[in-house]
């Protein structure tokens, strides 16, 4: 059974962009190692982002949004409960973690790792979730 992660609108970023470890983390979900998780509003968070800062055409856009519905799971977010005190916007990775029934959080965000785990699902640095993985 594929391990149920969410990862943060960066860790998805970087691991689309770049060859570092959140791009191991997004070739384990292609295999079907672990399966992503996400809400709609999270989905959007990041295809806005791809568009705006990093200058994604409309195509590769569309491209990314179907690579992700495809290999992951939408959950949807049915309440506002508020987890991050510093950072509102980062309750949507935490609520999608609790209703998705998440094994873990990977994040770079400090306000996220700063709760450390959240329900009995660890926030986890993109190495430190790669680490446990392998120790399994």
């Amino acid at each position: 059974m594929a391990d149920r992660v969410v990862r943060d609108t960066n860790v998805w970023i970087s691991g689309l962009l770049w060859r570092g470890t959140p791009h191991q983390i997004v070739l384990l979900a292609r295999a079907g190692v672990l399966l992503p998780i996400f809400s709609q509003s999270m989905l959007d968070e990041l295809l806005t982002k791809l568009k705006t800062n990093f200058d994604f055409s409309e195509v590769d856009v569309q491209i990314t949004e179907q690579e992700i519905t495809e290999m992951g799971e939408e959950i949807e977010i049915t309440s506002e409960a508020h987890y991050v005190a510093n950072d509102r916007k980062d309750d949507q990775f935490v609520g999608c973690a609790i209703l998705g029934i998440a094994t873990a959080i990977i994040s770079g965000d400090k306000h996220l790792l700063e709760l450390g785990t959240i329900e009995d699902i660890p926030i986890l640095y993109p190495r430190d979730y790669l680490k446990r993985i392998e120790k399994q």
